[in-house]
């Protein structure tokens, strides 16, 4: 195809959808329909001790540490972990949103009223309190359920979206704080983006649940003018908890202010659309970036068979010393000022591995580093018929923060066994690890 009719073709895409939703979805003020909230029994949980090398000032210790395992809460690939300032602990990485209060032992399940067969999801906290999320399930005929956690009424909600393209794998989503106004004149503290895996089509919403609204970044890049300038952030304390997952290409940082980075783009609230974006003194930034509620950056980075980490206080003018993690390939990150510490999970070789990071001052230096589970499957990476490949499949890691400092991550290995759900028969598949001790 060739570049012109690509663009030609966005144009109509993007265009048309924006026009026909600001006659119709937004003019109807359509609600969403309540959402059940249902007690969720996981497939098992269990306390393991997994290996620890602990950082003091006298030199590393080894050790172990211990974890509560929890089988079943996502799919047979992948879990999508968030959690909350009052340390609620939720996974959308299946059909249905799970939220643990009490560190894994009991379980809620939010769900529509009909049943879905088998999904995958994404959520992420949104200014407020508020809880976004959204689900695809294709064999259901390729449905998109978003929801939504209203925290001033402590409602849950879904929508339907009929505005997606057919094949909308592994869904992620993001938040953008700032001062937005609606084409209805409705001023609200925030936007959500939706984006469906390999599609280039990005929808946002202003109200968190109905996404009747397209962005193309590939028209924008196009059609925009270019930005350079350096990130200044400024401090707010929901940066600590509403970052987003970098995966599929999907992940926007918040800067607030109606700005997101996405990558060597960036999200402009302005108008609305994507532009060309650059740092005065080089290319945007590569790796997995974070900000944090005293408006700082997080980088991190691959660096051969390690990983480096690093701060910014200044926007990305100056930055800390790159401080090495050995032995990892970066999966996911976070970085939470108020609670002083940030996370860098990921693989190596088999093994998946957890570094845990003192940020109570502008230079990082390593806390822990944990080896989650035993580190002994395959990773075969098996798509398709899981009754003979037997799962082995791990699309990406994530991890999160807790309000005491404690972690959260996925993990694989041999004994991390569940149901596939259209199959009923066992597979090997991510689990969800929760790091019960602390110092």
């Amino acid at each position: 195809m060739s570049r012109s009719l690509f663009l030609v073709i966005g144009l109509v895409l993007a265009l048309g959808a924006t026009g026909a939703a600001a006659g119709s979805i937004l003019d109807a003020a359509a609600p969403g329909v309540p959402a059940q909230v249902v007690d969720f029994t996981p497939d098992e949980i269990r306390e393991e001790a997994y290996a620890t090398t602990t950082f003091t000032a006298d030199g590393p210790v080894d050790g172990t540490s211990p974890w509560r395992v929890v089988h079943g809460t996502g799919n047979a690939a992948e879990l999508w972990l968030h959690a909350t300032p009052d340390g609620r602990i939720y996974d959308f990485g299946g059909r249905y949103l799970n939220y643990s209060d009490d560190d894994g032992v009991t379980w809620q399940s939010v769900r529509p009223l009909e049943p879905l067969v088998n999904g995958e999801g994404s959520v992420v906290m949104a200014p407020n309190g508020d809880i976004v999320g959204v689900t695809w399930d294709p064999y259901a005929g390729d449905r998109i359920l978003t929801f939504k956690y209203t925290a001033a009424t402590e409602t849950w909600e879904y929508a339907a979206d009929p505005f997606h393209t057919p094949f909308w794998d592994r869904p992620g989503i993001d938040v953008i704080p700032g001062d937005f106004t609606s084409p209805t004149g409705e001023k609200v503290s925030y936007i959500t983006l939706i984006k469906g895996f390999p599609h280039e089509l990005w929808h946002y919403s202003y109200d968190g649940l109905h996404y009747p609204f397209t962005s193309s970044r590939a028209v924008d890049q196009r059609t925009t003018t270019s930005i350079s300038s350096w990130l200044d952030v400024a401090p707010d304390p929901s940066l600590d908890w509403i970052q987003p997952l970098p995966v599929l290409g999907g992940m926007v940082t918040p800067l607030g202010g109606g700005l997101g980075l996405g990558g060597s783009m960036m999200f402009d609230g302005a108008d609305m659309r994507w532009h060309p974006f650059s740092l005065p003194e080089g290319p945007a930034l590569g790796g997995i970036t974070q900000t944090d509620s005293l408006g700082r950056l997080h980088n991190v980075v691959r660096s051969g068979n390690d990983a480096v980490y690093r701060i910014s206080t200044d926007g990305g003018r100056t930055w800390s010393a790159e401080l090495v993690l050995p032995g990892i390939r970066p999966g996911d990150m976070k970085a939470n000022a108020a609670v002083g510490v940030a996370a860098v999970s990921g693989v190596e070789g088999t093994q998946d591995v957890l570094y845990k990071l003192d940020i109570s001052s502008d230079t990082p230096r390593i806390v822990q580093r944990f080896e989650i589970g035993l580190g002994d499957d395959c990773r075969c990476s098996g798509i398709g018929f899981y009754g003979v490949q037997g799962g082995h499949r791990f699309d990406f890691h994530t991890v999160v923060i807790l309000p005491d400092g404690r972690l959260a991550v996925s993990f694989m290995d041999s004994t991390t066994i569940t149901d596939f759900p259209t199959l009923g028969l066992p597979v090997v598949a991510p689990a969800l690890a929760v790091e019960l001790a602390t110092d």
